[in-house]
């Protein structure tokens, strides 16, 4: 692989005559600093010494893309050469692969036995990047675990793999093993790959590097996927992983069966592994789901799906329940399908929760919730400090009991460093989170959904106003990231009053905000999925195409009101606000009408997702980057945005051209936000 070329030396400046001992100590906080590192690599274009300082964090990361064995072996080649010839082998710690090899398959397997293509994209942007680092990685986060959305997108059906198979796979990586077998520092390996770990790779690991971290992005045990009858033996390379000293981390996608039409053990396996056969296995994400609606899974609906009897049903011992030991877990996450009280009850059984330190749930049913409070009430989750739930709606006396479960769960709980809740809360739980949580958090996310307690009747909401964000800029002066739903009000003095007191949080840094402009306490705009504008409406037809509207400027002008605010608020020359996400949400939603499906276009076109950053660069920290998000299928609608503005609905022109008159003839480029009232 070919490297650039150290940078020619310049005339010498304060930064070169630094000692190579702060040099360094420089390159460690621009690689702990920025998530891509592009501070660090900027760093080492600087000057020849400066890129000789920043060699050792440059390669500390390496990540391999290979799309089949060849591939493989050349650019394991040219990294090969490039650390042997510099001497940098010492200085590679963590190692990432992705990719897989398609031309090796079991003797079982079906369509859905490889990721979605645009699954891997993401992971494959840049084959071999300068320093060892492939673009597509980011954070620490992300080393250790994939994306949500990564996990569940990944469907496989293959079942026990053959002996042949196992050796053809075990040969195409056998490379990689060897490679990793040179790497004298490595202290974390992320099998990113889909393909099962080769026996290869783990023999590898527990005979050389016995003490690195393992992260699998995809955890998959192909002999765990079994057809109804008899339950087999869990195949010796499937144990080696189960059993595996080094695994620290995992990702897995359980659904019970397959559309395949087999049963599969995956999560019960994970339980037995946090329990007892992998002592190091530290952090963990679940995703539950449904299977694919295929004829192989209708044949199971009637079939009986065996209990889990352990790795080894043919022996006579079968797991203890509940286990005699507890596993040690610092994060979980459970996603997918709503987490029902048995669940709860098994993790709880199998992990101390005492010593999770993050755990997240996407949904959570009211007795699973109550099952939470009375571990908490125990003082069983005293090392807890990032905490994320999600509230579903489970029954139609929920908003009477899930808010006051809710609350006293945050009442028993130590204050909190992270907290994100979202679904049904109200009034009461934000007042909770303050007055117990406030003055320790640093990130709060936050997002009310709508409640009903009957089947008829408006839904009643908590709507985060600005006395709510007065009290959470009085109580919460930690806050680095903050994540909101925000009701739009045409940009009015309210509006822009709750943008300066956001600005008033002395240490923010990061702000997401979801500018909510639904109208529910208005119906009959739209009728039998059509717009309908009379004069009964025309104002909030009118009011959502102010509140959907959201170009650059706007994004800009609410940007710097934070920002100029937190300046004077607290006479900070240089603020830390850095970073505001905007996405408009709900526009055209009037109570329960529906939607329309061609207003519908019109709004996504209007309510455009920005993200606006300062320039990272301390010469230009003045300067504001903004870019439109998701502009690329925002684009795609104009081929179905009529050229002519009436097919839209009967007197929406009127209401159209009295915002924004005609300009260059056509409609759909003559718009523009409405600017804050200041």
């Amino acid at each position: 692989m070919a490297t650039p070329s150290p940078p020619s030396t310049l005339p010498s400046t304060a930064l070169e005559k630094l000692p190579p001992a702060i040099l360094e100590e420089i390159c460690e906080f621009l690689a702990s600093c920025d998530r891509k590192r592009r501070s660090l690599f900027a760093f080492s274009l600087v000057s020849r010494r400066c890129y000789e300082a920043s060699t050792r964090r440059r390669f500390e990361r390496i990540h391999l893309v290979a799309r089949d064995s060849e591939e493989l072996r050349q650019k394991l080649g040219r990294w090969k050469d490039l650390l042997a010839r510099h001497g940098y082998i010492p200085y590679v710690r963590r190692l990432k692969i992705s990719g897989y090899m398609p031309h090796i398959q079991s003797d079982h397997h079906g369509q859905g036995a490889r990721p979605e293509t645009e699954v891997l994209q993401g992971e494959t942007m840049d084959h071999l990047s300068y320093g060892g680092e492939a673009n597509g990685d980011d954070d620490d986060a992300d080393f250790c675990m994939p994306s949500e959305w990564l996990v569940r997108s990944y469907v496989v059906l293959e079942r026990r793999q053959t002996r042949e198979v196992k050796q053809r796979r075990n040969d195409a990586w056998l490379p990689l093993a060897r490679f990793i077998a040179e790497l004298s520092a490595l202290t974390d390996v992320a099998w990113a790959s889909p393909d099962p770990i080769p026996g290869c790779i783990l023999r590898t690991l527990h005979q050389i590097h016995a003490d690195v971290r393992l992260h699998v992005h995809y955890f998959n045990l192909p002999s765990l996927r079994q057809p109804p009858g008899p339950l087999e033996d869990i195949d010796e390379d499937d144990y080696a992983l189960v059993t595996s000293p080094c695994l620290y981390s995992l990702a897995v996608s359980c659904c019970g069966y397959d559309s395949g039409g087999n049963f599969e053990y995956h999560e019960e396996a994970v339980w037995s592994m946090v329990a007892s056969t992998a002592p190091k296995l530290r952090h963990v994400l679940v995703w539950s789901e449904v299977p694919g609606d295929t004829l192989e899974a209708r044949a199971l609906y009637g079939a009986r799906r065996r209990p889990w009897q352990g790795f080894f049903p043919s022996r006579v011992d079968t797991p203890a329940d509940p286990p005699v030991s507890k596993g040690r877990l610092q994060a979980l996450r459970l996603a997918g399908r709503p987490l029902d009280t048995r669940r709860l009850e098994v993790w709880n059984s199998h992990t101390d929760f005492s010593k999770l330190c993050s755990l997240q749930i996407h949904d959570i049913s009211l007795d699973a919730l109550e099952v939470l409070v009375r571990v908490a009430r125990s003082d069983n989750v005293k090392s807890l400090h990032t905490l994320a739930l999600s509230i579903a709606p489970f029954g139609e006396s929920l908003l009477q009991t899930s808010e006051p479960s809710v609350d006293v769960l945050l009442q028993t709980l130590r204050p909190l460093q992270n907290l994100e809740l979202t679904g049904f809360i109200g009034e009461s739980t934000f007042m909770a989170i303050l007055h117990h949580h406030g003055a320790t958090l640093a990130k709060l996310k936050l997002i009310p959904d709508f409640q009903r307690l009957r089947s008829t009747g408006p839904p009643m909401r908590f709507v985060i106003s600005y006395s709510h964000i007065q009290d959470l800029q009085k109580q919460c002066p930690g806050l680095r990231e903050l994540e909101l739903l925000l009701p739009r009000s045409k940009g009015d003095q309210q509006e822009v009053d709750i943008y300066r007191t956001l600005g008033a949080l002395p240490r923010l840094k990061r702000l997401s905000l979801l500018l909510d402009c639904s109208k529910h306490d208005i119906t009959g705009v739209i009728k039998m999925g059509c717009l309908h504008i009379g004069a009964h409406n025309a104002q909030a037809v009118r009011d959502c195409l102010i509140n959907a509207a959201v170009d650059s400027s706007l994004a800009s002008s609410i940007f710097n009101l934070i920002f100029h605010n937190q300046k004077l608020s607290h006479g900070i020359p240089d603020p830390f606000f850095r970073q505001l996400t905007l996405q408009v949400v709900r526009a055209g939603v009037f109570g329960d009408d529906g939607s329309d499906v061609e207003f519908d276009r019109v709004l996504h076109w209007l309510g455009r997702s920005w993200h606006c950053e300062r320039d990272p660069r301390d010469s230009h920290s003045e300067c504001l980057l903004v870019r439109e998000i998701g502009k690329g299928e925002r684009e795609g609608l104009r081929q179905w945005l009529d050229d002519d503005i009436s097919y839209v609905g009967e007197g929406f022109k009127d209401i159209w051209t009295s915002l924004w008159p005609e300009k260059t003839g056509d409609w759909r480029e003559d718009w523009a936000s409405l600017p804050l009232q200041t």
